[in-house]
């Protein structure tokens, strides 16, 4: 269903599918984000990059003449549509690794709104907003951020580690607590 992205989206699938083998890679098969079915996050993603880049049917014309966005200058490249529509695929597949990582369970294609809505957040702030000059320059944030992202995580998952430990052994010393008190309260009986 091209609705919403149009000929875009399927421009960007054929390019995703021809140049980018290792984007395309991890939306197949045995690829870490193969649950989520490939064309409908290739449209989803295209049109959200419509939307950013003020490209959608909603954007006041008048609105993306005046735009100062700090990403405007990496678009002296004519390939920097294709860099982005691949990043933020490479976005989306890193995204499923992370919640997976992170609940322990696997992802399922109806998780798909909560990744699209995390993809699209980065994507605007910690991406575009970052004010890439170039097609390199995004590629460049993009691998600092999923570093950050990493350790991010990371740092989340020991912290869970930790208070579930903390929890652990908090309950075994009430348990302690308790059986000491039955043993008292027994030894006081007799």
């Amino acid at each position: 269903d091209f609705r919403s992205g149009g000929v875009l989206s399927l421009a960007m699938m054929v390019y995703l599918v021809e140049s980018c083998p290792e984007t395309y890679g991890r939306f197949i098969l045995d690829g870490d984000a193969a649950m989520l079915p490939f064309g409908l996050t290739c449209i989803n993603i295209t049109d959200m990059m419509a939307k950013f880049l003020m490209m959608s049917k909603s954007t006041d014309r008048m609105d993306a003449l005046l735009s100062q966005k700090p990403f405007w200058r990496m678009f002296a490249d004519p390939h920097a549509m294709l860099v982005c529509q691949e990043t933020a695929m490479q976005l989306t597949a890193d995204v499923v690794v992370e919640v997976q990582t992170e609940r322990g369970s696997p992802v399922t294609v109806f998780d798909f709104a909560n990744i699209l809505a995390i993809v699209e957040k980065r994507m605007e702030y910690d991406y575009l907003m970052a004010g890439p000059t170039s097609s390199a320059d995004l590629k460049k944030i993009h691998f600092r951020n999923k570093k950050k992202y990493q350790q991010q995580m990371q740092q989340r998952i020991s912290m869970a580690r930790t208070k579930s430990a903390e929890e652990e052994k908090k309950r075994k010393e009430e348990e302690e607590n308790d059986k000491t008190k039955d043993d008292n309260e027994l030894t006081e009986q007799t």
